[in-house]
């Protein structure tokens, strides 16, 4: 995965995961208002990575070790974590 498409990837879970102020008192856990649609899997990022051809296994892998293990918590953990680094390893 190159850093352009994991750039992609991000906009895509953002958009995704619809992420949205509602008063929702069931689910605003913390307070903040916000809301976003995730099932605890990685499903919208399988199917980023089935449109884009791209090695869904390994890009697993990449997002597992740094703390994505759902298509929120790659927002969450990913985004921060791999760096420009983990593109120049990968080549």
């Amino acid at each position: 995965m190159t850093r352009v498409t994991f750039r992609k990837l991000v906009q895509y879970l953002e958009r995704q995961c619809n992420f949205h102020k509602e008063f929702r008192p069931a689910l605003d856990l913390d307070g903040s208002g916000v809301t976003w649609t995730c099932d605890n899997s990685l499903a919208f990022t399988k199917k980023f990575c089935d449109e884009n051809n791209l090695d869904f296994p390994q890009v697993k892998a990449l997002l597992e070790a740094n703390g994505g293990f759902c298509d929120c918590e790659v927002l969450f953990n990913c985004v921060e974590r791999i760096s420009e680094a983990t593109f120049l390893r990968a080549r």
